[in-house]
């Protein structure tokens, strides 16, 4: 049992009432590219009732899978979102291999269990692959389990550079070769839910890989699929979709400003899911940072980039870098608002998980040794945050090439989830960091 509203979660007077107001908000305001409502004139772009709109709009469009017409849509969103805040606006794109997921799952009986594969998917076609399931006990041999679907287990590998363990792909492989028909890999995390693994690496985001279709289900389904295996009951797997060779993916990019000094600002906008706090946190703070930038005249010109293909080896990335990031040299300062920018915490309870609330929502903090005593100066009112200088996330590999930056990442037991919705920010949570990131852009600005 999760308990999203327990002991833990102790807000101030001031966060209840904010938090309250976005609750309020979330029906009325969670249909796609709904229009803030202004307050005496435009609204505060840093206000956390505005940020959360955001969020709310952002996961209103659904799932954001790379290349998908959500994924296409949410890019379009961003750049109008971009242009109305006074910035110059484009899209760069390229083509990929693209495979449109239509449905997966796994039906044992009348219950049917939603599933995700793992990328590039061996796809079984409008008509699932049915047989009976099984286990391979210790030392088996992959040959019985010719004309069967195997189930099999995991750990959580949807963090870090994402993908089922080397080990796993392997043996699923070999069994598909040997005469197994499918294979079910439970994925077993603290949620239970359904986990969505990144490509393993280029080659595996763009060509199918395994000899037999592979998808994973949560934990919450594990005990009903031992039991069907043990008892050799029969099942079926659905993994279905169009595989499109020549495919069109997007950044956002957007300028605005003067002067010598050049800022980046990035953020991912694509993933397995709706990406609540996974990635809508950060967009919601890298739309504020453009609005409240649109609002005053900056000391500096500024590049927002958000990147598609976070999930296929950072495909948007490496276009970013191909296209548009301007050498060492010429970059000032790099923010990039990573995973989980601003998610709710939890702790593990006797039998539930309990939400605490952290000050400031997200988990690791990098600043360059150039920016450190700045960005703890900016940030200090948020005790929860401590930058430090220890490379992780996506902007560690850039400032061991020489770019200087700061920024968060990080997540929760939810990232890369089907249950990261909305409710894993709040106002309360993006407010304070929105207004600090401001303060910290103005004060390197003049740096």
């Amino acid at each position: 049992m999760i308990d999203l509203l327990g002991d833990g979660a102790m807000l101030s007077r001031r966060a209840l009432g904010v938090g309250g107001a976005a609750l309020a908000l979330a029906p009325a305001f969670s249909a796609v590219g709904s229009t803030p409502a202004k307050r005496g004139g435009a609204p505060d772009p840093l206000d956390g009732v505005e940020l959360y709109r955001h969020v709310l709009d952002y996961c209103g469009f659904g799932e954001h899978r790379s290349g998908s017409v959500v994924d296409a849509r949410t890019s379009q969103w961003i750049f109008d979102r971009l242009q109305a805040a006074g910035f110059s606006t484009k899209f760069d794109s390229e083509r990929f291999r693209f495979f449109d997921l239509k449905a997966c799952s796994v039906t044992l009986g009348n219950a049917v269990m939603r599933a995700y594969p793992e990328w590039y998917p061996t796809a079984t076609g409008p008509v699932p692959v049915g047989a009976p399931l099984a286990l391979l006990e210790t030392g088996g041999q992959y040959d019985s389990l010719r004309g069967k679907i195997w189930v099999t287990f995991s750990g959580d590998a949807s963090s870090d550079k994402g993908g089922i363990e080397p080990f796993t792909r392997t043996a699923i492989d070999a069994a598909g070769k040997a005469g197994a028909l499918a294979a079910i890999v439970v994925v077993r995390s603290l949620s239970g839910a359904l986990v969505g693994r990144n490509a393993v690496d280029l080659v595996q985001s763009q060509t199918p890989w395994c000899s037999i279709p592979f998808v994973g289900v949560g934990g919450r389904d594990e005990a009903a699929l031992v039991a069907a295996a043990k008892r050799g009951d029969p099942a079926s797997v659905l993994l279905y979709g169009d595989d499109v060779p020549d495919h069109v993916g997007r950044n956002v990019v957007g300028r605005i400003g003067s002067g010598r000094d050049l800022i980046v600002v990035t953020t991912p906008h694509s993933g397995m899911f709706r990406c609540g706090g996974e990635r809508g946190a950060g967009v919601a703070l890298f739309l504020g940072m453009a609005e409240w930038l649109g609002r005053r005249t900056p000391k500096a010109r500024y590049l927002f980039c958000s990147t598609y293909g976070h999930e296929i080896k950072g495909r948007g990335v490496t276009l970013f870098e191909r296209t548009t990031l301007p050498p060492k040299e010429a970059v000032k300062c790099w923010l990039h608002f990573g995973s989980g920018s601003g998610v709710w915490r939890f702790e593990r309870g006797e039998g539930t998980l309990k939400r605490s609330s952290p000050h400031g929502g997200t988990g690791n903090f990098l600043a360059s040794e150039r920016f450190l005593p700045t960005i703890q100066s900016a940030f200090a009112n948020i005790p929860d945050i401590r930058p430090t200088s220890r490379k992780t996330g996506d902007l560690a590999p850039f400032l061991d090439r020489g770019y200087v930056g700061f920024g968060p990442s990080g997540s929760n037991i939810f990232t890369h989830t089907d249950a990261d919705g909305p409710e894993q920010t709040a106002p309360e949570i993006l407010e304070p960091l929105a207004r600090d990131f401001a303060a910290a852009l103005e004060l390197i600005e003049t740096f």
